[in-house]
């Protein structure tokens, strides 16, 4: 009884496991393609978006499979399993590489050696000088004066004014600000000292122009009649400004180391009278006229004066 019921146990089991469903499995789509697709689409839109130098996105797909199990129908008790293979894209973006060089930035370079100014203009002093062959990163801009504000390579960590005139600018200058014009600065005054004028003293210029006129008058004292009395008048110039006098001289030949001082003047005076006695044995005479001053005297300039026609 017993091997019975084991025989009939197992012959139930084997027509139940006859009537399982068969699942059967969608066709799946190609992975691969459908991947390289996406990353295709990916690029071009970035590609459309600028980004010309970012790598394309890396795609990793998640398969999910889920069994959907209808209800039974018919007498034959049949279930159905439908799988739907659902891919779930990840999209990574690496981002694209930094630019180098100097991308935005302001240079400026020149056609001839300019100075750079602590402000536009000559009346501001120069803190920095642009070379031919150099460049500087230009910071700033003064559109009414012609005048860039550029980094000081002479003084780094401070900017100077730069003259547009001999300027060649590379980059895009129209978003740079405005600088507005510093004070004119306030130049340094160095007071001049007036030196002491000490004068310089010197003696007076020789006089000039010489002239005379006299007569010859006959002694009466026998004791002199070996001599002439000639009575004359002598005149003079000066171009001297420092005189404090005048010296009139009367040289004899008979006696031709020594003049004979006949009178002195003031310097207001430039003629004076004179009387003297010459020997009737000498034909001519000398008048002598000097200046003076405290520092000294004049050279004496002499007038020869030859004997008048006396009377016996």
């Amino acid at each position: 009884m017993k091997k019975l019921c084991l025989v009939f146990a197992i012959f139930a089991a084997l027509l139940t496991a006859c009537n399982l469903p068969v699942v059967s499995k969608a066709a799946q789509p190609d992975l691969a393609q459908t991947i390289t697709a996406q990353a295709l689409t990916i690029q071009k839109g970035n590609a459309q978006a600028g980004q010309t130098s970012a790598a394309p996105a890396a795609i990793q797909p998640t398969a999910t499979l889920t069994l959907t199990q209808q209800a039974a129908t018919g007498s034959n008790n049949t279930v159905s399993a439908t799988p739907t293979l659902t891919l779930t894209p990840t999209l990574t973006l690496t981002p694209a590489p930094s630019q180098t060089g100097t991308l935005g930035v302001v240079m400026v370079s020149v056609t001839t050696d300019t100075n750079c100014r602590s402000g536009p203009g000559p009346v501001y002093p120069p803190t920095g000088v642009l070379l031919v062959g150099q460049s500087a990163v230009v910071t700033a801009k003064n559109t009414p004066s012609n005048y860039w504000i550029i980094k000081n390579a002479q003084n780094p960590g401070s900017t100077c004014w730069l003259w547009g005139q001999y300027a060649v600018i590379s980059g895009d200058p129209s978003k740079l600000p405005e600088a507005a014009i510093p004070p004119t600065p306030t130049p340094t005054i160095t007071p001049t000292m007036t030196p002491t004028v000490t004068p310089t003293r010197y003696p007076p210029a020789a006089p000039v122009n010489l002239d005379q006129s006299n007569t010859c008058i006959k002694n009466a004292n026998p004791a002199v009649d070996n001599y002439y009395t000639i009575n004359g008048f002598i005149v003079w110039g000066s171009t001297a400004n420092n005189v404090r006098g005048f010296n009139i001289y009367v040289h004899y030949d008979s006696d031709p180391t020594q003049d004979n001082l006949l009178s002195s003047v003031g310097p207001e005076v430039t003629g004076v009278a004179y009387s003297i006695h010459v020997p009737k044995t000498i034909p001519h005479f000398e008048l002598k006229v000097e200046a003076f001053n405290r520092v000294g005297t004049s050279a004496r300039v002499a007038l020869d004066v030859p004997l008048p026609s006396c009377p016996p």
